[in-house]
């Protein structure tokens, strides 16, 4: 019976949706986590440079405000159930962190320079996550009135 395949499939769409949600709630606290470290260390390092540290501060603070934005969306993922609009957005978000934030933090305190090309698409990325978040109510008024049935004479 093909009911009973779109049933099965649909579940386990919900599942690996709901783990998503979880693994993005768990980068999040420990990317949050690790910035409080970072700016802990960066604070007693006496050799940094005022433009390194500069940069290092900078990172810090968009991490921990994008670590805060994604566990808020994984809490209303998992609150709400799966939400595309949503998960995009989160997506975004965690694309944004690992390649501006922790890229940043690399190259200045680990001289890692390989990624450096990518910060500015990881800051892009930030950009697309909070601009995605905008577009939800659009995207719900669109599927409202796409799905609203008018009344017959």
């Amino acid at each position: 019976d093909w009911s009973s395949d779109v049933c099965s499939s649909d579940l386990t769409w919900r599942t690996r949706m709901k783990t998503v949600a979880w693994g993005l709630w768990l980068f999040a606290c420990v990317t949050a986590g690790l910035s409080v470290l970072t700016a802990a260390w960066v604070a007693h390092q006496p050799g940094l440079g005022d433009a390194a540290l500069r940069s290092l501060q900078w990172a810090l603070q968009m991490q921990q405000v994008h670590a805060l934005a994604l566990l808020w969306l994984s809490w209303w993922t998992l609150r709400e159930g799966h939400h595309t609009w949503r998960l995009v957005a989160s997506l975004f978000m965690a694309l944004g962190i690992v390649f501006f934030s922790i890229n940043i933090e690399a190259q200045q305190l680990l001289s890692f320079t390989l990624f450096k090309a990518w910060t500015p698409l990881g800051g892009v990325s930030l950009v697309l996550g909070w601009l995605v978040l905008a577009a939800m109510p659009l995207a719900n008024i669109q599927r409202t009135k796409l799905t609203r049935t008018e009344p017959h004479d």
